[in-house]
Order: structure tokens, then C-alpha cells, then sequence
């Protein structure tokens, strides 16, 4: 019956018409007008055929239309309407059953067989089991579980005692089978996991072998596993310094220093060139050597067989000093060495900018493993030929062959020429190191546009504008761009009048975004290959959106300016008349020949840094942090540094002594802290209960060294 609720005059005008056009005009409709909601039972408004057909069996009131089914009574007998079809009902809707290992379930109002995998599991009686009922399981090494008795989930059951583990549902003293490692020895468990069983002593006292992993095995191939610092197998170069009249510090004692980080065993090293053992010696538990090697001196670009080879029977540190001594040399730094563990396959290579005509930059190349080593690179300065290996232009690339132990060294052919960013790739690991014979620090002799960049005065190229002296030694071995990261914690060295520290930032990918915290300098998106420098007086973190890699250079004794004196003409000097270096003859009588200003020295002011030169340090990123370090600190250098970042929750010891909260300040973004020790020589071992970073350096008149005190060199993906 009709809602007479709801009929309205718009209603009464549709009904009108559908009575109409079910009677025709002549069916009487002319008293619809008259009637009252009561009479609406009496009117027929349906005009559907005695039957629909059955793809439309649902006869729709309002239109006189068969239309798709509503419900279930408007299909026949037997079916069901789903989705606006009478369908076939063919079992009884949500009855379940197993067909193999799928679950067939009856679902659509009965209309519809469905194969639902057990994805493995067990298929039984009406549903796919999780368990079979009662058994037990691990939930972890922990907790053994029981299937319930539905078979549909597991449940707790019962926490293993502290000296067990659960093992295929049982608390177990080990799993069958598994070898373990107990007291140093290497262990098995016994068939049913009651009981472990002595396998062997590994006799670390006598063999050097340790347990790990249930094995045992050498210290070095255990080591191995882990990219880090510490190694059992290194190169070392000697590479090119600068030789200046009766300074001669290419010629100087080259020499390697191992330390041994074990508190308990012994390591013997073995240095090797190509077959022959140069020397060999053993190194006490937590003590270093220093082995002064014959002189393997590379000079220009050249190709030869001239690395040495450290081999250690256990983990060592391992740094080159170039030369080993400041005495009378004023060319000096070192550098940390890496495993070959270690090493990659691709580098970018950070210099600094040749100074000089006579001291050129450069990057050497060690083939480290087996057999021929194809080598590219592509340069970013004008660079030396010799050896068979042409003088190239900017942006060229070359390929070569290296034998392990040879050594591939390419140096810069032009003042002002830098080959930072030059690219290498190798397809076997290689050993890479960036270096100068001698640079200056900071860049202050740029001729742009025809005017000195510091001075004014007017130029045609570099040589005619001043250096900040003096020039240093520089030299660092590279990490493999795979374990560059993208956060580093900057800190200054002691400071040493006004002079400044030079940070070099240089990019792995496009588009790299670079901030510093708190703000020193506007850096640009930095693309592949290319790098930024500025100078800084603070400490201050770097965060980069790609991963780069960060070198600190130390500043020359006359930083932070060059104040060069002035060419003059004199015509009465000791050494008769001439072009003169103004300042010295007037003040001191000394008659410095000179042909231009720029030929002339600098001319010391209070303010100076007045003690040190130009060291090159790479920075480790917060990513490669340790907890422990072994280092050393050389002799012979007046004043020696460590600085420690950490964060600033980090308990730290030094040499087994807790550092004090004053011993270190707040730096970056205040959840990273720095201390900075002054340190006599000697082996230093640095632990935290976080993992941290140090940087060791020192000076002594014009001369400096630095070096990270270690890193992880765990390949990184971001």
C-alpha cells in the first residue's frame, strides 16, 4: 500500500500520467482529480507484461518497465540475485571444504565456488591451518609456543630459562649440530640440544687464532669481514715531496708505523717490495714499530713498480709518515693507510691547487690485487706526461694497464692548476692517494682579470701574485667514493694566531645540497666531480643531501694574509746594485734578489699563525664512527694535538681515563661535543661507549702533519 504520508500534488501529476498511458484516453482517467488517498488502492499503475523474461524479471511500478533483479524473489526458483543478476545457486553460501591445499569457500548467496590458497600451510576439514594443533614452535630464542587446538594460531606457552634457548619448540641448552664458541674454543652442540660438546682448542696463544663464529679461525680472517681501518694487508708509497735547493725532503726517511690494538697477542709484520722482504718484525700487544724503508722515491708522472706491501699475522693501524722526521726537511705529513679489505674500485681525487712551477699536485695509483688492473681516469687540470703516459688537457681521460704493486702517478703541469675532482675507476680494488709536494694554504695568489686577487696589483698569470708561505707537504690515501657519507663534524685545529682553517667539500652525486650548522658559507648545489672551499675559525657540522667527502687543510706559518714585501731598485747593496726585496734591505740589510713583488717573501706580522704550514686532513663521516681507536703521536714534532668529536651523551677514555664535561664544548647542532687535548708522542688508545671520531695533528716551525685517528669503511647506501 502507499505511504499517504508522502504523496504529494507532484506525485498525483505522475500518477495521472501513468494512468493515462496505461489506459489511453479513453480509459476513463477523467475523475483521477476527485479521488481521495484511500481510492489509490483501487488503480492498476502497472503496465509490465503477465511475465518479465528473466534477464529482467523485476517489474518496476513507477514505469510500467522489466528491469534487472532487485532482490532474490524476483528470480526464479533456485537462483539468486547478485549484482543485478539471477544466478545459479550452486552450494550453500559460506560452507567451506578443502580441495588439495586450497580452501574451496561457497560464497555470493550460494552463487559462487572460491579457491582460496593455503599459501603452504596444511588444508584440513573446513580451513587452512597456521599450525598444526598442539604442536610447539620458537617464537624467538626465547619463548617456545603451542598451536592451538583449531589449528588457527599459535600462543605463548612457556620464557626459557636465562642459560637456555628455544629450539624447534623446545628449551634447549644449544640448537643440534651448531658449532659455538665457549671459553675461546670452538664448541658443537650435541644431537638433542641437551648438552655442548669440545670440539677444539684454538690455542690463541701460540697459533694467534681466535674463535668466531663457532670457528676457529686466523684474527685476520676474521678481521676481513669487517671494512674498517685495521688490517692484516696494506700499501704504502712514497710519494713525491719537494726538493728545494738544500732542502731535500724528497730524500728524507720514508717510513711506516704500525701499532698493534691487542691487549693480549702479538702481530709479526713483514714489508715486502714486488717479492723480495725488506723487513720484518714483531710487534708487542698494545705497542708500535716504526720501519724507516729504503727510499722508493716518486718523482713526476710515472708508472713503476714502486709500493711496499705491510703484511700483519693480526690486525694492525697502520700510518706513513713522509718524511718520518721534521729535523731540517720543513716538508712533512702522513697519512692513515687502509686495508685492502677496504678498498674500492671508484675515487674521486682531492689535491689542492699547484702553487707553484716546481712543486706540483698530484694523485698515485696502487693496483692492489692480483693479476692486470685496467685503469681510467679523467683529469681536471693540465697535467705531466712521462713514463709512456701523455700529458693531458682538462677533462681528458686515459686507460692503462697496472700489474699489483704498480704504481701509476700523475702530476699537475701548470700553476693554478688543481686536479681535484678528477675521476678513477679501476676494475679491481686500488689504493689512491691525493697529494702535493708541496702547497700553500689559503688559495692567495689567483690573478683575476688582470689584478691580484689579494694584493691589487696588477698581473698576467698566478706567478706574478703573492703566496701565503710557506708551502707544505701534503698527502692523504682516499676512501672509496662507496663509503663516503653525508654527515661530518668539522673541528678546527688549536688556533695559531688569526689563521684559518680551508674546508674543501666535493660531491659524489648531482645536485648535491650542502649546509652547514651553525651557517659559515653559501654553498651551491655541487654536481658530480665538483667541490667548494672556504676558510673557518669555528667548529661546525656538515650535512649534505648526497654523499661528499671533506678535506681540512691547516694554514701556512704566515696565514692568515701573505703580505709579500715589495720588488725595489737599489743601487748600493752587499751584492752591488739590483732589484731587491724592499722591506728586508731597508730593515735588516739583507739584500733578497728579487725580479717582481711576488718573488719577494712575506714579511711576518703578529697576528701570523707564526708557527706550522699546510697539512691535509680528510675528515671521517659520523656514518664510519668507531667506538675504539689505537693511534699514534710522532716524536719530534714541539706541539702535538688530538681532537675528539662525540656525541654529547658519550662517555669517553683516553689512554683507559675518563675525559671530563669540561674538557669538551658543545658544537653543530649541541647533540655533538669536542674536546681538544694536547697529547705527548706515543700510542693513545681512544674508547667510547658511542662511536665517535679524532683527528691527530701537530706542528713545529714551519712544518705540520694530521691524520684521522681511524674510521670504519663500511660501504654505505642511501
Amino acid at each position: 500500500m502507499w505511504n499517504t504520508q508522502i504523496i504529494t500534488a507532484g506525485w498525483l501529476a505522475v500518477l495521472h500520467g501513468l494512468v493515462v498511458a496505461a489506459c489511453g484516453a479513453s480509459g476513463g482517467a477523467e475523475g483521477l482529480s476527485d479521488m481521495t488517498p484511500s481510492d489509490f488502492n483501487a488503480v492498476d499503475v502497472l503496465a509490465c507484461p503477465s511475465v518479465c523474461p528473466s534477464v529482467t524479471p523485476h517489474c518496476e511500478p513507477t514505469t510500467g518497465n522489466c528491469v534487472a533483479c532487485i532482490n532474490d524473489d524476483d528470480c526464479e526458483v533456485g537462483q539468486a540475485c547478485v549484482a543485478s543478476t539471477c544466478h545459479p545457486i550452486i552450494c550453500i553460501d559460506g560452507n567451506k571444504r578443502c580441495l588439495g591445499q586450497n580452501l574451496e569457500v561457497c560464497s555470493h548467496k550460494g552463487t559462487k565456488l572460491e579457491n582460496i590458497s593455503c599459501q603452504g600451510a596444511q588444508c584440513a576439514g573446513d580451513r587452512c591451518l597456521v599450525c598444526t594443533p598442539n604442536t610447539k614452535a620458537c617464537l624467538d630464542d626465547r619463548v617456545v609456543l603451542v598451536c592451538n587446538d583449531d589449528g588457527s594460531d599459535y600462543a605463548p606457552l612457556q620464557a626459557c630459562p636465562p642459560e637456555q634457548m628455544c629450539v624447534n619448540g623446545t628449551c634447549s641448552v644449544c640448537a643440534p649440530g651448531q658449532k659455538y664458541c665457549k671459553d675461546g674454543d670452538e664448541w658443537e652442540c650435541n644431537s638433542d640440544g641437551t648438552a655442548g660438546e669440545f670440539v677444539k682448542d684454538c690455542d690463541t696463544a701460540n697459533t694467534g687464532f681466535v674463535c668466531s663464529a663457532g670457528f676457529c679461525q686466523s684474527q685476520c680472517d676474521v678481521n676481513i669481514k669487517f671494512n674498517t681501518s685495521l688490517g692484516c694487508d696494506y700499501w704504502a708509497a712514497d710519494l713525491d715531496n719537494a726538493v728545494d735547493g738544500r732542502l731535500n725532503a724528497q730524500n728524507a726517511p720514508f717510513a711506516v708505523i704500525v701499532s698493534n690494538p691487542s691487549s693480549s697477542l702479538e702481530a709479526k709484520v713483514s714489508v715486502y717490495h714486488q717479492e723480495s722482504l725488506i723487513q720484518s718484525v714483531n710487534v708487542a700487544p698494545s705497542e708500535l714499530r716504526v720501519l724507516q724503508l729504503p727510499s722508493l722515491n716518486i718523482d713526476g708522472t710515472v708508472k713503476a713498480q714502486l709500493a711496499y706491501r705491510i703484511q700483519a699475522s693480526a690486525p694492525v693501524t697502520a700510518f706513513q709518515f713522509n718524511p718520518l722526521d721534521n729535523v731540517d726537511v720543513f716538508s712533512n705529513d702522513a697519512s692513515l693507510l687502509l686495508p685492502v679489505n677496504s678498498l674500492g674500485k671508484k675515487y674521486y681525487v682531492m689535491t689542492r691547487r699547484q702553487t707553484h712551477p716546481e712543486f706540483r699536485g698530484y694523485f698515485t695509483i696502487v693496483a692492489a690485487e692480483a693479476g692486470l688492473t685496467t685503469v681510467s681516469f679523467t683529469v681536471t687540470a693540465r697535467t705531466l706526461g712521462g713514463d709512456g703516459i701523455p700529458a693531458l688537457a682538462a677533462g681528458d681521460s686515459y686507460t692503462t694497464k697496472l700489474e699489483m704493486g704498480d704504481v701509476l702517478n700523475v702530476e699537475s703541469d701548470e700553476v693554478g692548476g688543481d686536479l681535484t675532482g678528477s675521476l678513477i675507476v679501476g676494475d679491481q680494488r686500488l689504493v689512491v692517494f691525493g697529494g702535493s709536494e708541496a702547497a700553500n694554504v689559503p688559495d692567495t695568489d689567483s690573478c683575476v682579470s688582470g689584478i691580484c686577487e689579494f694584493q691589487g696589483w696588477s698581473c698576467k698569470s698566478n706567478l706574478d701574485c703573492p703566496t701565503t708561505c710557506c708551502a707544505d707537504h701534503l698527502e692523504q690515501q682516499l676512501p672509496p667514493v662507496s663509503t663516503w657519507g653525508k654527515r661530518f663534524l668539522a673541528s678546527r685545529t688549536t688556533p695559531r694566531g688569526n689563521s684559518k682553517d680551508s674546508w674543501r667539500i666535493l660531491a659524489s652525486q648531482s645536485a648535491t645540497v650542502v649546509n652547514t650548522i651553525p651557517y659559515q658559507v653559501y654553498v651551491p648545489p655541487l654536481n658530480e666531480g665538483e667541490w667548494v672551499e672556504f676558510e673557518s675559525d669555528q667548529d661546525f657540522m656538515i650535512e649534505a643531501s648526497g654523499p661528499i667527502l671533506v678535506g681540512q687543510f691547516l694554514a701556512s706559518e704566515h696565514a692568515p694574509n701573505p703580505n709579500t714585501d715589495i720588488c725595489a731598485y737599489f743601487r748600493s747593496t752587499s751584492k752591488g746594485p739590483g732589484n731587491f726585496c724592499d722591506t728586508f734591505f731597508k730593515s735588516g740589510g739583507i739584500a733578497i734578489p728579487c725580479t717582481s713583488n711576488a718573488t719577494c717573501p712575506n714579511i711576518s706580522e703578529p697576528h701570523d699563525a707564526n708557527i706550522g704550514d699546510p697539512a691535509f686532513i680528510l675528515a671521517v663521516p659520523v656514518e664510519q664512527f668507531r667506538e675504539d681507536y689505537v693511534f699514534l703521536v710522532p716524536d719530534k714534532y714541539q706541539y702535538n694535538f688530538v681532537n675528539i668529536v662525540a656525541p654529547s651523551d658519550a662517555n669517553v677514555f683516553l689512554n683507559g681515563s675518563p675525559l671530563s664535561k669540561g674538557d669538551f664544548q658543545l658544537m653543530g647542532n649541541g647533540f655533538f661535543k669536542v674536546a681538544k687535548m694536547v697529547a705527548e708522542d706515543g700510542v693513545f688508545v681512544l674508547t667510547s661507549d658511542r662511536k665517535l671520531g679524532a683527528t691527530v695533528y701537530g706542528w713545529d716551525s714551519y712544518v705540520s702533519y694530521g691524520y684521522p685517528a681511524g674510521q670504519n669503511l663500511t660501504v654505505l647506501t642511501f
